[in-house]
This record gives C-alpha cells, structure tokens and sequence, in this order.
C-alpha cells in the first residue's frame, strides 16, 4: 500500500483538500504541512529537499499530490525521491509554461509591496466575487489564510514567481482548470483538463479530480 503525500499552495492547508481526501481509493493519505522556510529567499529546490528529509522513512515510492505552490515543490520533490506517481492540480512544472503575470512580477515586483493583512482580507473576496469559490469556500480560505505567517507569505511569493525549472518531470499526470486565472494550462501542457474548473477546483470539482488520480494511479 503506497502512502499518498498531499502538498498545499500558498496560504493554504489540509483543509483545501478535505473533499478530495475521502474520495481516494487509497486512504493512506499524510499532508505535508508546510515548514517554516530558512528565510524569504529560500528556493523551492532547498525547501522540496528539506521536506524529502523529514519523510525519509518511507518504505515504498509514495504518491505525490501538489497544489498550485504545492505542485512546484512535488515537483522538486519528485526529482529527489523515488516516487509511485507525481499528481499536479492547478500548477505548471516546467520554464516554458511559467504564467505571464510572473514574468511581469520579475521585472516589475510589485508583489512586494501587498502587505499579509491585505491578502488575508481581500483574496478570500476576490475569490468569491470572481466565483471562483462560494461563500463557504471562501470562508475555509480566509480560515487558512490567517493560520500561515507573514514569513510564509513573503517566501511562497518569491519561491514560486522565480522558479526556473528545466526538466519536465517523470511519471506525472498534470490537472489544470479552463477558468483557472493563475495557471491557465493548455492541452499541450497538461494530461486533463477541466472544463469552467478555477484555481480552487480542488474544493469544488474534487469528485472529477478524485476519479482521474483513481483511474490512473489506483485502480489496476
């Protein structure tokens, strides 16, 4: 029985995945909560590393599943560790499929300047004025967005918006929503795509999610 890793995004917990959860074929599911980083400047490559450490136990090549900030770090994690499967949602993996809002924030951070306070209170409003979330949704966003440090937040920024990885990974299945509006995904770059799924389809279309991990890496 292999154990299923879960890695959150940015601001995010366990929680953004508690319908996807009971809906795996295998429920030997563990979240990897995040770590405090090092310091702001502390790469994804480092911080993936240092997650592979603390589970390092691990009898058989486990399955991991990340989210957005989460599938970045999966990624680096999964060049680092023997792996059963690699499961990406809401993400990219690759330099060439880097979002043109984070080749504009290189050059022009901006980003630095929104305060945590103002993340905490706005984004879980865009999220519901921009539908991509109900109210109750965006209600469990707020709730884990408020649990992760200003540290958390100044780091996550800077770790995803300058990762530059060249090696398209090994044994992964990629799954982008048509209305995500962070990583919007083609046919060229991921194994399935959900149509009208958002950034956080992993609460609302987590059924469809759900049979597209089971399909491909549990059932036999």
């Amino acid at each position: 029985m292999a154990k299923v890793y879960l890695i959150p995004g940015l601001g995010n917990d366990v929680r953004i995945f508690s319908r996807l959860i009971p809906l795996l074929l295998e429920q030997d599911v563990h979240c990897l909560e995040y770590l405090e980083p090092l310091n702001v400047k502390e790469s994804i490559e480092s911080y993936a590393q240092r997650l592979v450490d603390s589970i390092s136990d691990v009898e058989e090549p486990p399955v991991l599943i990340g989210m957005s900030l989460g599938g970045t770090i999966a990624t680096e994690m999964a060049k680092r560790m023997p792996h059963k499967k690699l499961i990406l949602i809401s993400t990219f993996k690759h330099y060439s499929e880097i979002p043109f809002l984070f080749k504009i924030a290189r050059v022009l951070p901006v980003y630095r300047l929104v305060p945590t306070w103002y993340i905490r209170l706005m984004l879980p409003l865009f999220a519901w004025i921009l539908r991509i979330c109900t109210k109750e949704e965006s209600q469990l966003l707020k709730l884990m967005l408020n649990a992760r440090s200003k540290t958390h937040f100044s780091w996550g920024r800077e770790a995803i918006i300058h990762w530059e990885n060249m090696d398209y990974p090994a044994q992964f299945i990629h799954i982008n929503g048509t209305k995500d509006h962070i990583f919007k995904g083609s046919v060229k770059q991921v194994t399935h795509l959900i149509k009208g799924g958002t950034h956080n389809m992993v609460l609302d279309r987590a059924a469809e999610i759900a049979k597209i991990i089971n399909e491909e890496v549990f059932e036999v």
